[in-house]
């Protein structure tokens, strides 16, 4: 009989305890019953044995109880879990868009920005090129050639040296 009663209670722990690891869709059946025949109507061990009756009766009942409350809550939790997750998902993708527009748009204005600046340094290396020729076109008026020249000769025979200095001006004078 105490061997029986401890079968059963260890039977209904492990059943308790194996659901917290159960997957979401937990389900559970708990069954108790006792059977012991008495030849006596009534008396101490009839007492007893209807005692362990209700006894187990009460101990299945507060289990199956405590099996549904877990599987209520694990679904429960399963079920925000699920939603949190994809909330987070929805969230990050309109973030990731957001970003991918942002930064397409700073794209497009930094291509604005630097035709601008190319369209600008055109312009100035344009202005700095027509300024250049008509600097020239006014110098080109005069023109005027400096040069020098020494050659060296040393031979065997003989050492020479000629030098030769030149100065030309051509055009009109300023």
């Amino acid at each position: 009989m105490k061997k029986t009663l401890t079968t059963i209670f260890m039977s209904s722990a492990l059943l308790a305890t194996s659901s917290l690891y159960a997957a979401p869709a937990l389900q559970a059946n708990v069954n108790a019953s006792a059977a012991v025949q008495t030849p006596q109507a009534g008396g101490l061990l009839n007492n007893v044995v209807q005692g362990t009756q209700q006894t187990l009766h009460s101990a299945g009942e507060h289990v199956g109880q405590g099996l549904h409350s877990v599987k209520t809550t694990t679904q429960n939790t399963w079920q925000n879990t699920k939603q949190f997750s994809n909330e987070k998902a929805e969230a990050g993708k309109e973030k990731a868009a957001d970003l991918k527009q942002a930064a397409y748009e700073r794209s497009s204005e930094l291509k604005q920005s630097a035709a601008e600046k190319a369209a600008a340094a055109r312009e100035h290396a344009a202005d700095r090129t027509e300024k250049t020729k008509n600097s020239l076109k006014q110098k080109s008026a005069q023109a005027q050639l400096h040069s020098n020249a020494q050659v060296d000769v040393d031979t065997p025979v003989a050492k020479a040296k000629v030098s030769s200095k030149t100065h030309t001006a051509v055009g009109a004078a300023q």
